[in-house]
């Protein structure tokens, strides 16, 4: 999963110019900044209840806590996308503005459908799930450079995540997801048993991801996109190692 965008690298070079890899950059940047707080850290509580039905009223939390969250990012996004991406001094980022909240939902998802799969020890279908959603990544985002698709890496990175989601809701199995109907009571009662992790977990969430993610976005905003895409595209080269690890 980690070496098949690597690999994709030389092509993608040749078919997408620095400036599209630093919106690229600049976009992934802000996601994975803001995916980290969007379900209040639920998704970790999956893998804690013994009883199914109460890890499946989580995961349900978890996916509706970042349904309405990102509901409240999306009408922002729309009304203020111009004046965030004149704000940040790229006024070209204002089209994918909108789109940010959109690919951090479903991330969200991605994200706590595999602690499900992780409850289950289903560690191979796991991998698979995340090989799965690299290969859809890499084969939009080389399709779309073909066609000469204008912002074709920001699109081929939801629809990776959107193939993940359908090989995961796949692997987990609408038995697990749909079971006995949720009960706003027991709802409420594990939302409050398992409060600490949106309150002591979804900032220091936050602020781990930005350590990592706010130089790309200041190389991208103080300097210009050419230059953000260079960062990016250095950057994950030289990192490709550390994600073996």
């Amino acid at each position: 999963a980690q070496a098949l965008p690597l690999l994709a690298s030389p092509a993608l070079t040749r078919l997408y110019d620095p400036e599209q890899f630093g919106l690229y950059g600049l976009f992934v940047a802000v996601v994975a900044i803001t995916v980290g707080a969007v379900t209040g850290r639920y998704e970790l509580t999956v893998v804690l209840p013994r009883r199914a039905v109460e890890a499946r009223t989580l995961l349900w939390v978890a996916i509706g806590i970042a349904f309405i969250v990102c509901s409240a990012l999306q009408a922002v996004a729309s009304i203020y996308a111009d004046d965030l991406a004149n704000w940040a001094g790229l006024p070209a980022f204002a089209p994918w503005v909108p789109w940010v909240p959109a690919a951090v939902f479903p991330l969200a998802v991605y994200q706590t459908l595999g602690y499900w799969l992780i409850r289950e020890k289903a560690f191979v279908r796991a991998g698979v799930n995340k090989v799965s959603q690299s290969l859809a990544n890499v084969i939009v985002t080389l399709a779309l450079g073909v066609a000469a698709v204008q912002g074709g890496l920001i699109l081929g990175y939801l629809a990776g995540w959107l193939g993940g989601i359908v090989v995961a809701l796949r692997q987990v199995g609408a038995r697990a997801l749909c079971g006995p109907r949720l009960r706003a009571r027991g709802i409420a009662r594990l939302a409050a048993r398992y409060r600490s992790f949106p309150l002591y977990g979804a900032m220091p969430a936050v602020l781990d991801t930005g350590a990592l993610m706010v130089p790309q976005i200041i190389v991208s905003t103080a300097y210009s996109a050419e230059a953000g895409g260079q960062f990016a595209l250095a950057r994950q080269i030289l990192g490709a190692p550390v994600m073996l690890v």
